[in-house]
This record gives structure tokens, sequence and C-alpha cells, in this order.
């Protein structure tokens, strides 16, 4: 099974034998769409490509990711420390 990534937008989606449909942010009116329809990625010809991390650390405990060439839209992700460590991954619940 493979994890499938729109590389329009840049979601991952769940895994499955075969690309999706469509992607459901994509489908989304105010989302551009190349003209040659939906493309797929997985992360297994991402590191396939000549892709580099960038971290950056803007101030104490404050980490930005991201990838360059950027996938998607060219998000960051970040990742914040406190003196309690880091947060678990997935979605942060406010305390």
């Amino acid at each position: 099974m493979t994890i499938w990534i729109c590389a329009t937008c840049g979601v991952e989606h769940p895994e499955a034998a075969e690309p999706p449909k469509s992607c459901l942010i994509c489908e989304d009116e105010r989302q551009w769409v190349p003209e040659e329809g939906q493309i797929w990625t997985t992360i297994e010809e991402q590191n396939e490509g000549d892709h580099t991390l960038l971290h950056h650390n803007p101030e104490p405990g404050l980490h930005q990711l991201n990838r360059e060439p950027a996938l998607g839209i060219g998000q960051w992700s970040y990742l914040v420390q406190t003196s309690a460590g880091k947060p678990p991954l997935g979605r942060a619940e406010p305390p």
C-alpha cells in the first residue's frame, strides 16, 4: 500500500493500492488544479528526487521546516518546543 500525496496542494491521503480519484482539498472551487488534471506523488518518489530539507530556527524553541524545491503550495511546517518539551506529533490539543 502507498501513501499518496497530492502534488498540487501537498496533502497526504490514506494508504491505498492506487491513487485517489481526486483530492478533497483541490476539489474546493478556490483551489487551483493543473490543466492536465490531478497529479500524485509518493514519499518514495520525493525521496528519490533532488530535494533539500530547509530548517530555520528564527528564535529559541521555534523551528521552521520546508523542502526545496517546494512540494504542493510550498507551505512550511512549524515545531514549537517549550520547557515541557515538544507536543506529540499530530493534532496539538490546548491544555
